[in-house]
C-alpha cells in the first residue's frame, strides 16, 4: 500500500520548485548541487559528467532535513534515497560546482527528481576553509538538490520493496571517499551512519548480479563493451571508410 505523501513534503516541494531557475539564465556559469546518495561516489557521479578539472568537492551538512529510503523506482526495481523537512535534524553529503552547461545531464540523471534550491543559510560546513569557496564567491550563489516527485513516493510499511545492497553500498561507500578526502577522521562517515535512514526498511542482496546501473561492476561492464565495439570497428569498419576515403580525396591523406 502506497503511503501518503506528508503535507510539509508537498508544501516544501512547491516553494521551492517555485523557485527553481537555470544559472544559465543569470551571470554565472556555475551552481553548486548537493550530494546525499550516489552522487558523493567520484564513480558513480563521473559516469554522468566528467569532474571539471577546477571544481571543487565539499563536505557539507543540510539542516532540519532528513534521509529517507521512501521512494520507488519501479525500473529498477528497488528503493531510492530522498531527503525532506525534519526541523533539529540534519543530512550530510557532499557539494560540488556544477557548469550550467552539464546541468541537463545531471538533470536527466535524476529524471525521478526535481532539481530544487536549498537556503544558503541551511548549510554548514566541516571545514571553515570551505566555507568561502562557496558563500564568499558572490551574493546570488544557487545551491540545489533533488527531491522526488510526489508518485514516487512509498512507506516503510511496503516492506516487499527494499533497498539494494548495491546501491547502498555505492552511497556508504561514497561516505569514505569523502571522508578520506577531506582528512576528517572518520566524522563524515559516522554522520553518514547515523543519518542514512535504514532503520525502517530492509535490503537485499544483489551484489554479485548488481541492480544499480552505476554499481562498479556494472560500469566495467559497460565499458568493457565499449572497447569490444571500438575493437571490432578498427578490424572491420575503419579499413573500408579509408578506402572510400581515398577513392574520392586521393591517396594522400
Amino acid at each position: 500500500m502506497r503511503s501518503t505523501k506528508p503535507i510539509f513534503f508537498t508544501l516544501l516541494l512547491s516553494l521551492m520548485t517555485s523557485n527553481l531557475t537555470l544559472a544559465a539564465d543569470g551571470d554565472h556559469d556555475r551552481v553548486w548541487i548537493f550530494g546525499y546518495g550516489s552522487l558523493m561516489s567520484t564513480l558513480a557521479r563521473t559516469a554522468t559528467a566528467e569532474d571539471s578539472k577546477d571544481a571543487e568537492y565539499l563536505p557539507v551538512r543540510i539542516h532540519d532535513m532528513v534521509r529517507k529510503w521512501n521512494l520507488w523506482i519501479a525500473k529498477a526495481s528497488q528503493r531510492a534515497l530522498n531527503i525532506e523537512v525534519s526541523p533539529g535534524d540534519s543530512v550530510n553529503g557532499l557539494l560540488f560546482a556544477v557548469k550550467t552547461k552539464d546541468l541537463p545531464a545531471f538533470d536527466l540523471r535524476e529524471g525521478a527528481y526535481n532539481r530544487v534550491k536549498i537556503a544558503k543559510d541551511k548549510v554548514s560546513f566541516y571545514r571553515e576553509d570551505h566555507r568561502n569557496k562557496v558563500l564568499g564567491t558572490h551574493d546570488d550563489v544557487e545551491i540545489y538538490a533533488y527531491l522526488p516527485k510526489s508518485e514516487l513516493y512509498v512507506g516503510p510499511e511496503d516492506t516487499e520493496k527494499k533497498i539494494a545492497m548495491s546501491y547502498l553500498n555505492i552511497v556508504r561507500s561514497g561516505c569514505v571517499e569523502v571522508d578520506q578526502n577531506n582528512n576528517l577522521n572518520g566524522q563524515f562517515i559516522m554522520d553518514c551512519h547515523k543519518t542514512l535512514g535504514l532503520e525502517e526498511y530492509d535490503t537485499f542482496q544483489d551484489e554479485d548480479q548488481p541492480t544499480y546501473v552505476r554499481h562498479p561492476k556494472n560500469l566495467l561492464k559497460k565499458a568493457e563493451q565499449r572497447v569490444d565495439f571500438l575493437k571490432g570497428y578498427l578490424a572491420d569498419d575503419w579499413p573500408g571508410y579509408l578506402e572510400i576515403v581515398r577513392k574520392y580525396w586521393g591517396s594522400d591523406i
